[in-house]
């Protein structure tokens, strides 16, 4: 399964993004459409995300002004449903996954992942991260 299909089976945004099964095809989609809100609030439910993490990918004067996310604010919501989806593969369990983007981590300077891969450098790092779980080196 691809990952854009993976993502669209977890948060049920197989309606919005039809016809997307590729980054390529994503890029091209945001190219011509702004994320609705709801993809969004898909996310931070199912990965349980508190408050101030969801509003660090959304500032709250935006969320609850606008209807649609920015591409910049999308971006960031992207990032954190990617590194949910890797953490719901290597933990197999939502209240773990959820846990881990969570909670600080020594290795990310006690920083919870979700707020380190708001940047695409820090979502490399938590990638990395979970890499390194998933292959049951020391982290």
């Amino acid at each position: 399964m691809s990952e854009i299909a993976l993502l669209k089976r977890i948060f049920g945004w197989s309606k919005v993004l039809s016809g997307v099964s590729t980054d390529l095809e994503l890029a091209e989609w945001l190219e011509e459409h702004q994320a609705p809100r709801t993809m969004a609030d898909a996310v931070f439910r199912r990965a349980a995300l508190p408050a101030d993490l969801q509003f660090r990918t959304i500032p709250k004067a935006s969320y609850h002004r606008n209807e649609l996310l920015s591409q910049n604010a999308f971006e960031r919501v992207l990032r954190i449903a990617r590194t949910y989806a890797r953490a719901l593969a290597v933990f197999d369990d939502d209240e773990e996954a959820s846990s881990f983007l969570s909670e600080p981590h020594p290795l990310l300077n006690d920083r919870p992942p979700a707020a380190v891969a708001l940047s695409e450098p820090g979502f490399r790092e938590v990638v990395g991260l979970l890499r390194r779980l998933e292959l049951g080196l020391p982290v």
